[in-house]
């Protein structure tokens, strides 16, 4: 299963040439098609070479996007926690790019399970992960 987090942001200059940088770290797919910058990390494919998504981050004009796969029978917030440090070192890479607004990092929205959505930060999913609530 896809998640998704979306952070607001506004593109202050061209992200072609940030493609250059994040192709130096070793993501498995560089994109650019119609002002969207997109990186990706496969894991692997399957027997049909379909391939096997890790996380990618997208770089749109008014928003970064990053999305990561969550194997069926794991834990979400898990999985978010073991995504997210690599995705504010992407996001560190891209400051001189985007204009982004601290809380819209330490927010996002998730949808619960009857699909309504509800709004939920970082700080309650790690208290979450440790029982706090």
């Amino acid at each position: 299963m896809t998640e998704k987090m979306v952070i607001k942001a506004v593109q202050k200059k061209s992200v072609r040439p940030l493609a250059n940088l994040m192709g130096e770290l070793g993501f498995t797919k560089i994109s650019y098609l119609n002002d969207t910058l997109t990186i990706e990390r496969v894991l692997g494919y399957d027997l049909k070479g379909k391939p096997e998504l890790d996380y990618r981050v997208s770089f749109a004009p008014n928003e970064i996007v990053l999305e990561y796969e969550v194997t069926k029978g794991k834990n979400k917030r898990g999985r978010l926690l073991s995504v997210l440090p690599t995705f504010l070192n992407v996001l560190q890479i891209a400051e001189d790019y985007y204009d982004i607004k601290p809380s819209a990092i330490y927010s996002k929205r998730l949808a619960n399970r009857r699909g309504l959505l509800r709004h939920q930060t970082i700080g309650d999913i790690l208290r979450d992960k440790r029982g706090d609530r």
